[in-house]
């Protein structure tokens, strides 16, 4: 649950320091995922992290910082969240097992954790909103593959979740 995994998260994970000075903010990243991979669109831009240590086939863990750019008026964390959610394209298998708001960041976040499928492997992900600088929300996906060492992967994303600091 999001709960265990969220309990009891070590600080001895080989990490590097990121710093988006598009993005504004700040982030360890496990030191196995490459540099980022840059969309930045007009409502939506982001940076993927992706484990480089395996072959996409294999199915890899993923770390994604996002910042939605809402012109509308000013709404909740969960009907940002659920807006943004209903735009996502339907994924195989795919079930969320909690949602809902917490303090696991160090600011209010909005918080889904969902299992689903993809090229018939297994997937777990773990998405934090929360709001940036004016009309902006800053999301942060997490996503590995289900298998004999998710937990520790999961514990290891959460812990990098953890350190993102939006810069002035």
């Amino acid at each position: 649950s999001f709960n265990e995994l969220t309990k009891d998260i070590s600080a001895n994970f080989n990490v590097r320091s990121y710093t988006s000075t598009t993005l504004n903010y700040s982030i360890s990243v496990p030191k196995r995922f490459g540099s980022p991979e840059k969309d930045n669109g007009d409502t939506l831009s982001m940076e993927s992290f992706i484990d480089t240590t395996k072959l996409i086939s294999e199915g890899v863990s993923k770390l994604v910082v996002f910042k939605y750019h809402f012109t509308g008026k000013k709404m909740t964390l969960e009907k940002t969240w659920k807006r943004l959610t209903s735009k996502l394209p339907k994924i195989e298998n795919y079930r969320m097992h909690s949602e809902g708001l917490t303090d696991f960041l160090s600011l209010p976040a909005y918080y889904g954790h969902a299992i689903y499928t993809i090229g018939g492997k297994d997937y777990e992900s773990i998405c934090f909103l929360f709001r940036g600088e004016a009309s902006n929300y800053i999301g942060i996906n997490l996503e590995g593959l289900k298998d004999e060492d998710h937990v520790v992967h999961m514990k290891e994303l959460l812990y990098c979740a953890k350190t993102i600091k939006l810069l002035p």
